[in-house]
């Protein structure tokens, strides 16, 4: 891969940095949810820190549940 496409992943390496399936990255991006995608041509890329920006919006806060009410 040229250096300028270095800090992207194709489809199949992102969807293993996840642990979901290529499949459901294509869904995902066809439904427009799920992490942002660069089309080039064919060729679906998902840029390293998009992916992990993506990955940070889906903390949610832990809430300590109440006991006893």
């Amino acid at each position: 891969m040229s250096e300028i496409l270095e800090d992207y992943l194709p489809r199949a390496e992102a969807a293993k940095q996840i642990n979901r399936t290529e499949r459901t990255l294509q869904r995902w991006a066809n439904q427009r949810v799920g992490p942002p995608v660069t089309r080039i041509g064919n060729q679906v890329l998902y840029r390293k820190d998009a992916l992990r920006d993506w990955l940070k919006s889906l903390e949610t806060p832990m809430v300590r549940g109440r006991r006893g009410a």
